[in-house]
């Protein structure tokens, strides 16, 4: 069993040394860039640079190949289907959830992807189709879903290991008013992977989200 306990510590030890080290980077960054978007993209290129070099570590330090961590196969049809119900499910929750922030009278405050939105160009627009809807969910889904759900299910189970991947794949967001729905979005692509054993649904989902969000911060701006 290649995803096992030493996976899951390296796996654990790797996403708190990154973001130990991105606290560190972001610091540095956003002292030369203190307005505009050019240090969120800095932050978010180091950030995903060194996810990608975790996950290549863990695999060949482990003897991991992409088979183990779901990329695998799936049937398109019925992945579609199951892509389209939970994103439904993801946007009502959401919506909800704002329900609930506006009857308390709560108004969420612009973060890092407004500032990065803001005052779209032709070029802007490509620059974060890609590394928000292709890049991140590649990345996050491999090392959330992959490597983390895959090394926790041995041991915990199906719905222990997604609730607890779920948690800190919200969590490492830091922003703590979206942690419920990116919450239930981990939620969702968990069971995706589950369902139909390949993480390729899980990556549709995760990017279809960015891609819906994506477009409604910029018709928005």
């Amino acid at each position: 069993m290649k995803l096992n306990r030493k996976v899951l510590g390296m796996v654990l030890l790797g996403i708190a040394a990154v973001f130990a080290g991105m606290i560190l980077i972001n610091g540095i960054i956003f002292s030369f860039f203190t307005q505009g978007k050019t240090g969120y993209y800095l932050s978010l290129f180091f950030s995903n640079s060194l996810f990608i070099l975790l996950i290549l570590g863990i695999m060949r330090n482990q003897n991991i190949n992409i088979n183990d961590i779901g990329w695998r196969k799936t049937k398109l049809v019925p992945a579609l289907k199951n892509i389209v119900l939970m994103w439904f499910a993801t946007w009502i929750c959401y919506f909800l959830y704002l329900i609930v922030l506006a009857l308390a009278g709560f108004t969420p405050q612009e973060n890092g992807l407004y500032e990065m939105l803001a005052d779209p160009t032709g070029v802007n627009l490509v620059i974060n189709l890609l590394a928000i809807v292709v890049v991140a969910p590649l990345v996050e889904e491999t090392l959330f879903r992959g490597l983390l759900f895959g090394s926790l299910f041995p041991y915990f189970g199906k719905w222990v290991s997604i609730v607890v991947s779920s948690a800190l794949f919200s969590a490492l967001h830091f922003d703590p008013v979206g942690f419920f729905p990116r919450f239930v979005l981990g939620i969702c692509l968990g069971y995706l992977y589950v369902k139909n054993d390949s993480l390729f649904p899980a990556m549709g989902l995760h990017g279809l989200n960015n891609f819906v969000a994506l477009m409604l911060v910029y018709l928005v701006n």
